[in-house]
């Protein structure tokens, strides 16, 4: 669909790349705590640290993003 809409699939613009930047580190810290046994605690502070990022991501962009679809996912 997006094709269609903005006539590319993927634009690098804020939206897209701080959506993608969320899942890649919520799979890194998800891949780390199962791989590397890392301690409970420093998961947890890993995962509240990706929940304000995606919090930022959804509420913040618009501030500063130039897209097109600003704010919207």
């Amino acid at each position: 669909w997006a094709q269609d809409a903005w006539g590319r699939y993927w634009a690098w613009d804020a939206l897209e790349t701080s959506s993608f930047l969320n899942w890649l580190m919520l799979g890194a810290a998800i891949h780390a705590r199962l791989t590397y046994r890392i301690p409970v605690h420093v998961g947890a502070i890993a995962i509240i640290a990706i929940f304000v990022f995606a919090f930022f991501t959804y509420f913040g962009t618009p501030f500063y993003s130039e897209a097109a679809h600003k704010g919207v996912i």
